[in-house]
């Protein structure tokens, strides 16, 4: 499991260094933006329970969560290429939609492991404080 949480940890200071960057000139963000942003945070949850054991929510969420996260993922991206001229030539773009894919997939694998693989876990789900 120490993988996924240094893979949760990159995750987690890639989210915090694009909400930095993305707020620091607050006029230029969407509302798409700040879905999208609370999206990622609400997978790297799942990454986190994952990665860590922790029964957090239930698995019902993240198996409906997996299908949504994964539409909305290609969504935006599609909408980003189409609709915004983001001035790149092909083949860069392409190198970069490759990366993002290497980096995202894992999370896609996290949350349906969490939510079909790891019944053991709900199983024995405890409160925080151990109850």
């Amino acid at each position: 499991m120490m993988k996924w949480k240094a893979y949760f940890w990159l995750m987690s200071l890639l989210l915090a260094v694009a909400l930095a960057l993305e707020f620091a000139e607050p006029s230029d963000v969407s509302l798409i933006d700040v879905i999208d942003y609370l999206s990622s945070g609400f997978s790297l949850i799942a990454v986190f329970g994952y990665a860590y054991s922790r029964a957090l929510i239930n698995p019902g969420t993240w198996r409906i969560w997996l299908p949504i996260v994964v539409v909305w993922d290609i969504v935006v991206l599609a909408r980003q290429v189409v609709k915004e001229d983001i001035g790149f030539d092909a083949w860069t773009l392409a190198a970069m939609i490759v990366f993002g894919s290497i980096l995202v997939i894992p999370e896609y694998v996290a949350v349906y492991r969490y939510g079909n693989r790891r019944l053991a876990l709900w199983a024995s789900k405890t409160t925080p404080s151990g109850e």
